[in-house]
């Protein structure tokens, strides 16, 4: 890749984040995923990265780690705790130093995130909690 399509690509993946973090933003504590599809045609979609995808590739450990986030949230209670599922993301990649504001930011994401919220919850120690919950 010449370099300037690296910084085309790498400017345009700023522009989206940003937007994305932007838009996102429904209140002070609470994010919303742009994602306009429901839970079985994120499956579907999903699974057919997958499948295009079967040899170990960035693309294929991704669509794997948001399956596995999803069957959690859709076949469990219907939320869990942001740490849970950043670890439950991040143990299909082989690096597993993930930065945790990328993976919300990709759960978020219109094209390929997950119709869920994201929602801080602030206690009175400086610590944070996130917790994800379905979109029905």
């Amino acid at each position: 890749m010449a370099t300037g399509e690296t910084e085309l690509t790498s400017k345009n993946w700023h522009e989206n984040r940003s937007s994305v973090r932007q838009k996102s933003l429904k209140g002070r504590y609470v994010r919303s995923s742009l994602q306009t599809l429901d839970k079985e045609d994120v499956f579907l979609l999903l699974e057919s990265d997958i499948q295009r995808s079967k040899e170990a590739s960035q693309n294929s450990s991704k669509a794997h780690s948001f399956r596995a986030v999803l069957e959690h949230l859709a076949f469990g209670l219907g939320f869990l705790p942001f740490k849970e599922a950043f670890r439950l993301y991040s143990s299909f990649f082989d690096l597993h130093i993930r930065d945790k504001q990328t993976f919300r930011d990709k759960l978020l994401d219109n094209d390929q995130g997950l119709p869920v919220y994201v929602i801080t919850q602030h206690i009175t120690v400086p610590q944070r909690y996130y917790l994800l919950f379905m979109l029905f």
